[in-house]
């Protein structure tokens, strides 16, 4: 389940989870924002893994202009083609406040796929966004012997 809450929201709102920059953001109306999960385009893009801060980003979240102090900061490049590579992408991201219950409607649909496919005592749970299936005893079952 890559990105689990951000790939739920991207596919709540009819977006592909690994080609849309979005961020789950607590307390998104401030800027101690926590980015609480992120899709692999906003990771890859900013460079931040999620459990970072709004203000952390290279960009303004309200205007989403590049924000020259955290740049500098974080060591990144000022040049006209990153801030404009920056700026462009600040604008089409999506930052949304999680939303726990759709993520564990959303975990239990998964789930119950799961069991087509392997025994309940095969699906390991391990929290809402990540889980472990041992297929060893289903394995006759999906490639012939």
């Amino acid at each position: 389940m890559k990105s689990f809450y951000a790939s739920v929201e991207c596919v709540e709102r009819g977006l592909h989870p690994l080609k849309t920059s979005l961020c789950v953001m607590s307390r998104a109306e401030n800027a101690n924002g926590s980015i609480l999960a992120s899709s692999p385009i906003f990771k890859h893009v900013f460079g931040k893994s999620n459990v970072s801060r709004s203000y952390d980003l290279p960009f303004d979240i309200y205007s989403r202009k590049f924000h020259y102090y955290n740049a500098k900061k974080q060591g990144l490049p000022t040049d006209r083609d990153f801030i404009d590579f920056i700026e462009s992408w600040a604008k089409v991201t999506f930052s949304v406040p999680p939303r726990m219950d759709l993520y564990i409607k959303k975990n239990i649909q998964i789930q119950h796929i799961f069991h087509n496919y392997a025994s309940v005592d095969d699906i390991l749970p391990y929290s809402i966004d990540e889980g472990f299936i041992d297929f060893t005893s289903s394995l006759n079952y999906f490639i012939p012997g």
